[in-house]
């Protein structure tokens, strides 16, 4: 039998719906992470003037995923300088309590997924993170520069503002690359419909398993089924491939023929496709060559 799959307003609707009932993911540094809730002293860290009185809730704490530095996630309440306050990071050195670096988001869609992945092989941790709530999806990378002279600490080089983008291994060299969403397909008032058979079924799903690898756990998923693991790639989204050289994100997509390939080949593959899914789709196709 066929599997129908029915999109409202871009890809990921099925996943969204279900997403609404759950809680914000939190911090995912690494296992050895020790959940607390309490009022932490930011007096105890040096170069925090500005938060001197204000109140840090911390939530979590990791020492291990920088070692020797010190993780701290939480939220900055009654800080004089409403700037200041929101939720995110403060990392510091843990042998004498020296900030090393800060990020705090006041607005209404903070961060709240960080993982430290190495992107660039020079076996320093950088910081993948979303942001985000609701209909807002943020993805941000930070690469790590705490061990040279450069600041800041944590430099940006990735933002997008339209999705939580895959890490993805697709040469398999153990270093992720990036599956970038450029654009999304929209319509508001447009139920789209499209049919996947069990072949191509199988055959995405075995292409995420196979280029997402040891990255999956560091992906949004929105508590996904298994069958549907082909959202997690932007099926229907516009994308690039983008991976870290010489400390820039750099567009990589023309390396990767074979996964084009296979993007065009599943897109070639869908059928009883809506009228007004057909034009999108051939624009996709198209970009795949």
């Amino acid at each position: 039998m066929k599997k129908i799959a029915l999109l409202l307003i871009s890809l990921f609707v099925i996943s969204c719906s279900d997403k609404s009932k759950t809680s914000k993911p939190v911090l995912k540094p690494s296992s050895t992470s020790k959940k607390i809730d309490s009022i932490f002293n930011l007096k105890k860290i040096t170069d925090l003037a500005k938060y001197s009185n204000s109140e840090f809730k911390l939530k979590e704490k990791d020492t291990f995923t920088l070692y020797p530095y010190e993780i701290l996630y939480g939220e900055i309440n009654n800080c004089e300088t409403k700037q200041y306050e929101g939720s995110g990071l403060i990392i510091i050195n843990n042998s004498n309590n020296k900030l090393i670096w800060e990020y705090f988001d006041p607005s209404d869609f903070p961060p709240h997924t960080f993982s430290f992945i190495d992107f660039d092989n020079d076996n320093d941790k950088d910081l993948y993170m979303y942001s985000g709530f609701e209909d807002v999806f943020v993805t941000s990378l930070f690469i790590n520069q705490i061990e040279s002279e450069k600041k800041p600490k944590f430099k940006e080089i990735y933002n997008n503002h339209l999705s939580y983008c895959s890490i993805v291994d697709i040469d398999n060299d153990g270093f992720p690359e990036i599956i970038n969403t450029i654009s999304q397909f929209e319509n508001e008032d447009v139920y789209l419909f499209f049919e996947i058979d069990k072949k191509t079924e199988s055959i995405i799903n075995k292409e995420y398993d196979r280029i997402v690898g040891k990255f999956d756990k560091y992906n949004e998923d929105y508590n996904m089924p298994k069958a549907y693991k082909n959202f997690a790639i932007n099926l229907l989204s516009e994308t690039n491939i983008l991976k870290v050289v010489n400390g820039q994100i750099s567009d990589v997509t023309n390396e990767f023929h074979q996964h084009k390939e296979f993007r065009r080949n599943t897109l070639d593959s869908l059928k009883n496709i809506t009228i007004e899914l057909k034009p999108w789709i051939e624009k996709l196709k198209s970009k795949y060559k």
